[in-house]
């Protein structure tokens, strides 16, 4: 069961990038996001959280890699030479984040957009705190994700620590 519609005043329409993940369309406000980039080489760290994958060097900027499925508790899955990395900055950090594959960019209204109660996508046990918000855009259901949830306080310490000690990717 869904709960009221968000306030219309408080979000008003709003472009958003759609992408996939497993079955279920996602999205990210696209103010967010700067850039698509397809799969590139991507360099281990040792001792991080697993969703985060590793680090990539994006127009020289040293930038961690995120894999959604995993942050919101889907399996793993390989990443192909086409897998879309969704290029974000989190708290001034740069940071791809890896999802199956790019809808495109859509506008959603902030009165079809729902603040999710019981919803759980499917392959999932529990409502992540990334999920903001549940709407429906050309005719798909989108769960809308805080970018800023994506990476959490506790693997910032770890993350930086395995930064210092990895060489230049």
């Amino acid at each position: 069961m869904m709960t009221d519609n968000i306030d219309e005043e408080l979000y008003p329409a709003i472009p958003i990038l759609v992408f996939r993940l497993s079955e279920q369309c996602y999205a990210l406000p696209l103010n967010c996001v700067h850039q698509i980039v397809d799969m590139v080489m991507i360099t281990r760290l040792p001792d991080v959280p697993p969703p985060i994958q590793g680090a990539i060097n994006v127009h020289g900027r040293l930038t961690v890699v995120i894999d959604v499925r995993q942050r919101i508790g889907l399996p793993a899955k390989a990443y192909e030479a086409h897998t879309p990395l969704l290029l974000v900055e989190l708290a001034g950090r740069p940071v791809a984040l890896a999802v199956d594959s790019v809808l495109g960019v859509r506008e959603v209204a902030g009165a079809d957009l729902e603040v999710p109660d019981s919803f759980l996508p499917a392959g999932l046990t529990h409502r992540p705190r990334f999920i903001t918000s549940v709407g429906k855009s050309e005719g798909d259901l989108v769960l809308l994700l805080d970018p800023s949830q994506m990476l959490l306080a506790d693997e910032e310490a770890p993350l930086d620590a395995a930064l210092r000690t990895e060489p230049a990717v």
